[in-house]
């Protein structure tokens, strides 16, 4: 954060800088204090961003943690000795941020199927490093620093091993003492009575277990998806091909939300342009009938707290989506007091990636969050999940809070681009880790339903 290519080119060739390390040098020697356009005020903030930046080396996003533990499964499958390979850890459980890849093997001879993955590490993907032996285990590293665990155990123990290897370490121990019946709601192939893996990180879940998990949500019970960007704004997708490839994943409607005036950097909807693109919704949904688009916008919040068009504009869309995208709010009464301000809008319908963070990229601003779901409580106003793999935001922490409070949630894929609906079951998995059942998920209402809801909305405003 903070360096563009043009600085990237700048400090590589007056300074010699090629890495984060020589570049946290530089800001701690003062290298950069005369260097055009590295003022003492960007120092700071870019010396914060790199050392963030270095604190995530060996972490990963959900979505590539998947992508790698299934590229290492693959590769696994193919060794001699091995018959079956199961993804466990902290992946297995829907961690927004991976620390480390955890795979369990199946094999009849666990001493040769151990030395012929050893003997086949230079074959592997993502450049594993040289592997040590710990006990029926290989543990290794990808070429950027993660940490692998491949266990080894034949198919009789497997129930055992794998309960272990997906964790997490609290519950195993809790659970060493629990009754049998107890034990059996966490295999992992126990049906209907099963726990499921993204709820385990929950403290009391050995307690929750025994009343099941049938209204938790899952992607069938999501109607469409409501945050969605087209060529309007910054989408790659133009309303027509947004709004067809909705359709044909079996979705009743979508929530088109492009980018307001105040975002000019994407393209961001003009007043004028609003009611054009108000013309082109209208002439699609009695097209694509009874498949609907409804009129939304992802209106900025500005520094005060206020979106960014009048009453009367924000009055001609379906819903809002209130969403901070610039200035940065530093501390945390600040960034509260402006989401508050933008709660008690009575034209917001959803609170936006509450926390604007980007996972291993940049943190989030902070804010009380507590003090904004008592606000959106009050108001109310729905919090979205973003379910963008780099956002995962409102934190699933969080999800259970809310619906206590009778928030309702929403799922949302924040698409720029067709193939990013894909992105709703990491939603689902971060909304199932909260516990959140699908009478409180805002986009499982019908299309009937929601239009109500928003119509209820309007006429409150």
């Amino acid at each position: 954060k903070g360096l563009g290519p043009k600085k990237v080119q700048q400090l590589w060739r007056e300074q010699g800088i090629d890495s984060p390390e020589a570049l946290l040098s530089a800001i701690h020697t003062g290298a950069l204090s005369t260097v055009k356009g590295f003022g003492a005020k960007s120092l700071v903030s870019l010396k914060a961003a790199t050392e963030f930046l270095m604190s995530q080396r060996g972490l990963l996003r959900l979505d590539m943690a998947e992508a790698q533990q299934a590229q290492l499964a693959e590769w696994l499958l193919g060794v001699p000795g091995v018959s079956e390979v199961h993804v466990a850890g902290e992946a297995s459980r829907a961690l927004p941020v991976v620390s480390a890849l955890d795979i369990v093997v199946v094999t009849e001879s666990v001493e040769a199927a151990l030395l012929n993955t050893l003997d086949s590490l230079d074959t592997a993907p993502l450049a594993l490093r040289d592997g040590d032996r710990e006990g029926a285990q290989v543990l290794t590293q990808t070429a950027d620093g993660t940490p692998v665990r491949i266990q080894f155990c034949s198919s009789a123990d497997l129930p055992f091993t794998l309960l272990q290897a997906i964790g997490p370490a609290s519950l195993v121990g809790h659970l060493s003492a629990a009754p049998q019946e107890v034990k059996q709601r966490f295999a992992v192939a126990n049906g209907a009575t099963a726990v499921p893996l993204s709820t385990r990180d929950q403290p009391d879940i050995i307690a929750l277990s025994g009343a099941g998990f049938a209204e938790l949500l899952s992607p069938a019970d999501l109607r469409g998806p409501l945050h969605a960007h087209s060529t309007w704004s910054d989408g790659l997708g133009t309303l027509r091909e947004m709004a067809e490839a909705a359709r044909e994943l079996g979705y009743d409607y979508l929530g088109i939300t492009d980018h307001s005036r105040t975002a000019a950097y994407a393209g961001g909807l003009s007043i004028e342009r609003v009611a054009a693109q108000h013309r082109e919704i209208e002439a699609l949904n009695a097209e694509l009938a009874p498949f609907r688009i409804f009129k939304g916008i992802e209106s900025d919040i500005l520094v005060d707290g206020s979106l960014d068009y009048p009453d009367e504009v924000l009055a001609t869309f379906d819903f809002v989506i209130a969403s901070i995208h610039s200035q940065f709010p530093k501390d945390e009464a600040t960034a509260t007091a402006r989401l508050v301000r933008a709660i008690q809008n009575p034209y917001t319908t959803i609170m936006g990636h509450l926390s604007g963070r980007l996972l291993l990229s940049r943190p989030g601003y902070p804010v009380d969050h507590e003090a904004i779901i008592e606000a959106c409580a009050a108001k109310g106003v729905a919090i979205e999940i973003n379910a963008d793999p780099h956002r995962l935001d409102l934190d699933w922490t969080w999800a259970r809070r809310a619906q206590e409070l009778d928030v309702r949630l929403a799922i949302c894929p924040d698409a720029h681009r067709s193939g990013a609906y894909a992105y709703m079951r990491y939603g689902v998995l971060i909304g199932q880790k909260g516990l959140l059942t699908k009478a409180n998920t805002l986009n499982a209402l019908s299309t009937d339903a929601l239009a109500a809801y928003f119509a209820r909305r309007k006429v409150k405003a």
